[in-house]
């Protein structure tokens, strides 16, 4: 990194003041953790994991971080493998299920969600589910709006179907599925 370079060169100039020197290792240790945030923000920008290992592995390991940062239980029903499938339907699918997680742990009332990931009769199926508070989809549909609606308008874009199914006081399910190529 450039400007690390240049940090240190100042830093190591002989006849530094000593609190220049302090104010550069500062801004040395500030760059290096605004480095180690950029790789943090690209990795969840567009998981690598997906690419290596699919998306079966990107949803364990969604779980397995929802349950970290969010505090929420998530039980996976999925195959061990899913079919190769085009890159943007993978991202599509892992970003649905990681924001209707979110929906969860923030909206719902409760601890623990059910994640479902079938292929059958040429289509892939993701299904989020939750028996917390739920809402009134027509009434309350633009409170809840933002995060629906970018779920919904990704399903989209990569040639898939989006439904929300929810009733108060009777959680909600979230159900996505995508043509597999035949």
């Amino acid at each position: 990194m450039v400007v690390k370079a240049e940090l240190e060169l100042l830093r190591a100039e002989p006849g530094a003041r000593p609190e220049a020197a302090r104010t550069l290792e500062a801004l040395t240790t500030e760059l290096d953790d605004l480095a180690y945030l950029l790789r943090t923000v690209a990795h969840r920008l567009h998981p690598s994991m997906l690419e290596q290992a699919g998306l079966v592995a990107g949803l364990r390991s969604l779980v397995q971080e929802v349950g970290r940062s969010l505090g929420l239980s998530v039980t996976l029903d999925a195959p061990e493998t899913a079919p190769p499938l085009k890159p943007d339907v993978a991202l599509a699918t892992y970003r649905i299920a990681q924001e209707a997680l979110r929906n969860v742990a923030r909206h719902a009332g409760v601890t623990a969600a059910t994640l479902e990931l079938r292929v059958a009769d040429g289509w892939l199926r993701l299904q989020v589910c939750d028996r917390g508070q739920g809402f009134s989809a027509g009434k309350d549909a633009g409170r809840h709006g933002l995060g629906l609606i970018a779920m919904q308008e990704r399903a989209a874009l990569a040639g898939g179907s989006f439904e929300v199914v929810s009733q108060p006081g009777r959680g909600t399910r979230v159900d996505i599925g995508f043509p597999l190529e035949g």
